[in-house]
């Protein structure tokens, strides 16, 4: 397994943003429940992603900060890109630079939603988009009114994207690129990942 020998200069790229995330309650939980992105402690994910590496290699300088509900794991890829490894095999690019991850899960939220989903089209991206939840249905209004400023805050402070269309070329560009992100099985007894996006 490759992995990143020093974790603080990658964890520079994205520290800022993850320590403003962890310090507002309100912020964290929304990326926790409605993105199902869960930021663990450094050992904490560095052992989740050697559970998943177990006989593979990368074909990309990993440095993991976070994991989803399913057991998977966000990755900084080469210090720069933002990859996933999922707990059934797969693997995948969501956004060239952390920025436009967090545009990208803001707005499409559970990225193993689109897990073998036919993303080639904007209109089959659009089709999945309008089947995601509400990220402000909480039976409590007052929790809706503040999760909204606080994700609306967020996305201001750090001049995100939101506008659909953008966020499918973003993607896109991202998931597109090449060499694609690759887990090599070291042994006969498993087999290479699989590319987690259909695009």
């Amino acid at each position: 397994m490759e992995t990143q020998n020093n974790y603080k200069t990658g964890n520079e790229v994205i520290d800022k943003y993850l320590e403003e995330i962890k310090s507002n309650k309100i912020l964290e939980d929304f990326f926790d429940i409605v993105c199902d992105m869960i930021i663990e402690d450094k050992e904490t994910v560095e052992y989740d992603l050697k559970s998943l590496m177990e006989q593979g290699e990368s074909n990309y300088e990993l440095l993991p900060f976070a994991v989803d509900g399913t057991g998977s794991v966000y990755a900084l890829l080469n210090n720069e890109k933002v990859g996933y490894i999922g707990s059934e095999g797969e693997t995948g690019i969501i956004a060239n630079n952390f920025k436009n991850f967090l545009s990208i899960l803001i707005v499409c939220q559970m990225v193993c939603d689109y897990r073998n989903q036919n993303l080639k089209t904007e209109s089959s991206f659009f089709e999945i988009l309008k089947i995601q939840d509400n990220p402000y249905n909480d039976k409590d209004n007052q929790k809706n009114i503040e999760r909204k400023r606080e994700v609306e805050n967020f996305i201001k402070k750090h001049n995100l994207e939101t506008n659909p269309k953008n966020i499918y070329k973003l993607f896109k560009e991202a998931a597109s690129t090449e060499p694609k992100f690759i887990i090599k099985a070291l042994s006969d007894d498993y087999e290479d990942s699989s590319q987690l996006f259909d695009i």
